[in-house]
């Protein structure tokens, strides 16, 4: 999240106002602020807006005038995804510190702006990406714009990322009274789930056929990316069943449960 002092938001506007919308939920605009994903959900199940409503994390930035938000680590938020992979956000305008309209667009239409160059050295534009010299990093040998980003990170992966621990071995032991190290039968009849589930453990000792409680938390929690190492193929879904079959679905955060059975739904 970045402090900003000149944001302009991007022209995206999708084609019912957030007055309409209101109006047609009967959802005073005066409350949308910190009701995001229920506002979301609304639009979808009263048919103002097609798509699914998600829920994750803000990434992008928060103007200094939303005293809601701004200085928050960790921003939680919900927004609506179409299955074309566009955004509807109605609540955006929140954090941008501007009049309400609800957001479209979608991450391929995103400028990445890698460093600030500018046509001339009092001119404080960026020529890539036109954003201003102080919404860049304010140091290094590149300045990438902190505006030019993704912000939408559907069930916080990007911070389960972060995160991360390396996959454990089977010898974990006990952990807090339970029988964390106790065996589980673990067969994936898929060869290409199985190759997928081996990259992801790499070095990390198991038993053949088995996996312990701990390992199986672990792969419940690995960030939901890690599951599609190619646009061609989502391992997620069938994962998750073999992680149900254990009796250990509930260790799966939700939203990407969610997402996995979106994905069930569509293949």
């Amino acid at each position: 999240m970045s402090a900003l002092t000149n944001y302009r938001p991007k022209p995206n506007v999708f084609s019912v106002t957030a007055q309409e919308a209101a109006k047609r939920i009967q959802w005073p605009l005066s409350t949308w602020p910190g009701n995001c994903f229920g506002v979301a959900s609304k639009l979808v199940k009263d048919k103002v807006i097609k798509g699914t409503a998600v829920y994750g994390h803000w990434l992008g930035p928060v103007a200094r005038t939303c005293k809601m938000f701004y200085g928050k680590p960790i921003i939680n938020h919900g927004w609506i995804l179409q299955k074309d992979g566009t955004v509807v956000d109605p609540t955006r305008y929140v954090f941008e510190g501007v009049q309400p309209y609800i957001w479209e667009g979608k991450q391929s239409d995103t400028v990445t702006c890698d460093d600030f160059e500018s046509n001339d050295p009092l001119d404080p534009v960026c020529k890539h990406c036109g954003h201003l010299d102080d919404e860049h990093e304010p140091s290094g040998f590149f300045r990438p714009c902190k505006l030019c980003v993704w912000p939408y990170d559907e069930g916080g992966n990007k911070l389960r990322a972060a995160r991360m621990e390396p996959a454990p071995d089977c010898n974990i032991g006990y952990r807090d009274g339970t029988r964390w190290g106790e065996y589980v039968r673990w067969r994936v009849p898929n060869k290409e789930t199985r190759i997928v589930i081996d990259i992801l453990f790499g070095a990390a000792k198991r038993r053949s056929g088995y996996l312990t409680r701990n390992q199986i938390h672990w792969l419940a929690n690995v960030p939901y990316d890690m599951f599609t190492p190619t646009a061609s193929r989502d391992f997620a879904p069938d994962i998750y069943s073999l992680i149900a079959e254990a009796g250990m679905l509930s260790h799966v955060p939700i939203d990407n449960q969610r997402r996995a059975e979106r994905t069930r739904r569509a293949g």
